[in-house]
């Protein structure tokens, strides 16, 4: 150290590349809304403020070095010589392959996150659009803002996944360095850095474009620096903690109230915090951090709304009424994800007891399902059945440890245990009372993380463990057990589906699960373009189609090839006029919605917009649903 006590680097030290992500996410949220205030969300802003960007880290690079002299996601050759590492290994370059190969057709992402961008995109500025997809307005902008550069300087998708692959790099090394600083064994530790990351809803998204596997690094790089502030007395550290928790919140309203843990773990190490709390950057840290969270979105949804969730009249059925049919209704479908194993063909309906449960849980839960997929899927994975044997495991050995009668020291709870515990459980009630949705297991992912955290300083074990043989299988077979989903996951397949095909059909699975498979993988195959046969109808030369869809419907293959013309949202209630004055020649419907929530006729259509009737194609998003008719009208 030196007279200031700033630590002295070697030279040869490289930058902390986590902090570099944590202030590449805040760069790219607050460039977001400033150039959207400017008008200039557009190539030649975003190459500006990239430029003052770069220029800032290396006026700063100083104090961006590493605390040692290898980052935290870079592990020695040697490492992967083991089988654990070997096997996460393995796991990330399979996720990196399935995001070179494949379009990102993560659901949310073709409803509405994408959707978003690319109207903002067009007019150069965040705006609260006229659609029916209320979500595209009033959801948490996070993702969508470390989209927006790569999209617009490159006009593709193709490079979304680079955000998820960064972040299932960074994932091991994270894990471990949380744990030490939560007082965890070494041994321990290490163990959970790898199988961790094995999680299904973390590998899974890990190629593809899912939003929570990105949250779950702010929230362990909040602890993170956290703890390295209380070592290191460090402000720079504490604003990076407190810029990666807004980064957590600015992801998803739903992660804001793991808050309280961060406050927890902060009291436990407030005596060490104390040099670190120096007035400017705390500051700075606090200002920034208010833009890069979910406080401007919820001010502008109260603006817009009067909500701060942006849906008053709980039109998409999340927010419950009954916190005890919440409690009931998330601890079954969480228990029920994680229950499941990764593949499972041969009887894909749950028992009959599901539809007594939606009617006992009735309003108070009116998105109460049981997910029925043959894999596991991003959209709704927990974190796999496998991780969660090796936390009962692990929480098992802690306890039998603590009250073992043999001679010997036994592991005590961390000091301030049972406040992190107290804290994780306010979080978690909050979130399983007042949430409901049927992608419970995946939507509850960060609170993974934060449950293994507590339960591992309540219920510690010694090193020793770690040389059971039960142990080390159960942590083979958790990581083990994501290998399959990687190679046949329907959104990514890195195996022939011919050749799946095949080798189901020589395991003898009844037709209707063949049936069903088959029927994933075509699903999956034609979803990113999912209206290609009636856009290519489209002449190249329109710069605006209209698009009647539901609140539920993939709204990016439209918008194809990207920045050749613009989706406009219309309704029934449109006029003419209105179509012509947008230069809205060719209008996309579906009958589904035309009928069951218009109440409308496709031939009413016609007569009162004076089109034709092109094309029509009989579509299907999701199987569950089933197939629906959309048309391609046009003008006469």
């Amino acid at each position: 150290m030196n007279a200031g006590g700033r630590r002295d680097f070697d030279r040869r030290t490289p930058l902390d590349w986590l902090a570099l992500w944590i202030l590449f996410s805040t760069w790219c949220s607050l460039s977001g809304w400033g150039l959207s205030c400017l008008g200039l969300l557009d190539r030649a802003g975003y190459l500006g403020s990239l430029l003052l960007f770069f220029a800032a880290i290396l006026w700063r690079r100083a104090d961006l070095r590493a605390a040692s002299a290898r980052p935290l996601f870079l592990f020695r050759r040697s490492t992967y010589r083991r089988l654990l590492p070997g096997l996460w290994l393995a796991t990330a370059l399979m996720a990196l392959a399935g995001g070179l190969l494949y379009h990102p057709d993560n659901y949310d992402y073709l409803t509405y996150r994408f959707p978003r961008l690319l109207n903002w995109a067009w007019v150069h500025h965040w705006y609260w659009i006229d659609t029916p997809n209320d979500r595209q307005n009033f959801s948490a902008t996070g993702m969508e803002w470390l989209m927006a550069p790569l999209f617009i300087l490159f006009q593709t998708d193709r490079l979304f996944f680079l955000i998820n692959v960064i972040s299932y790099g960074l994932l091991p090394g994270l894990v471990f360095s949380t744990l030490r600083g939560l007082g965890i064994g070494g041994r321990i530790a290490w163990w959970w850095m790898w199988i961790l990351p094995s999680g299904f809803c973390f590998a899974l998204q890990a190629g593809g474009m899912g939003n929570d596997l990105f949250s779950v690094v702010y929230l362990l790089a909040a602890f993170h620096y956290l703890f390295r502030a209380a070592r290191e007395k460090s402000p720079g550290a504490l604003a990076l903690s407190l810029l990666a928790l807004a980064l957590l919140t600015g992801t998803k309203a739903t992660n804001l109230p793991l808050a309280a843990v961060w406050l927890a773990v902060g009291w436990r190490q407030r005596k060490s915090l104390r040099p670190a709390v120096q007035p400017a950057p705390l500051l700075a840290a606090a200002v920034a951090g208010a833009f890069v969270s979910f406080l401007p979105v919820a001010l502008l949804n109260i603006h817009f709304t009067g909500d701060y969730t942006g849906d008053p009249g709980n039109k998409y059925g999340m927010k419950l009424s009954s916190p005890v049919a919440g409690l009931i209704g998330n601890s079954l479908e969480i228990a029920a994800g994680n229950l499941a194993p990764p593949v499972w063909t041969h009887e894909l309906d749950w028992p009959s007891f599901q539809p007594a449960l939606k009617t006992f849980l009735g309003p108070g839960y009116p998105r109460f399902r049981i997910n029925q997929e043959a894999f596991q899927i991003e959209e709704t994975a927990g974190i796999g059945l496998g991780v969660a044997l090796f936390l009962l495991l692990g929480v098992a050995c802690g306890v039998a440890a603590r009250f073992r009668k043999s001679a010997g020291p036994r592991p005590i709870p961390v000091a301030g245990a049972w406040l992190i515990f107290a804290a994780l459980a306010v979080a978690s009630l909050t979130y399983l009372a007042k949430m409901g949705s049927e992608a419970a297991p995946r939507l509850f992912a960060p609170y993974y993380v934060a449950v293994i955290m507590a339960l591992l300083v309540l219920a510690p074990s010694d090193g020793t463990v770690t040389h059971r043989r039960l142990w080390q299988g159960i942590g083979y077979l958790a990581v083990l057990m994501v290998l399959p989903l990687l190679l046949l996951n329907p959104s990514r397949p890195l195996l022939p589906t011919a050749l799946v095909n095949r080798a189901f059909t020589l395991a003898h699975l009844p037709n209707s699960a063949l049936s069903q498979l088959d029927q994933a993988y075509w699903v999956r195959a034609q979803r990113f373009d999912n209206l290609a046969a009636l856009r290519r109808q489209i002449p190249a030369s329109e710069t605006a189609i209209g698009f009647m869809g539901g609140g539920d419907d993939p709204a990016v293959s439209p918008w194809l090839p990207f920045g050749s013309k613009k989706v406009v949202d219309v309704a029934p209630d449109d006029t003419a006029a209105r179509l012509q004055n947008q230069n809205i020649h060719y209008v996309l419907v579906s009958d589904a919605v035309l009928t069951i929530r218009y109440k409308v006729r496709v031939e009413d259509l016609e007569k009162k917009w004076s089109m034709t009737l092109a094309a029509q194609s009989n579509l299907i998003f999701k199987t569950h649903r089933g197939f629906n008719v959309w048309y391609l009208l046009r003008s006469n």
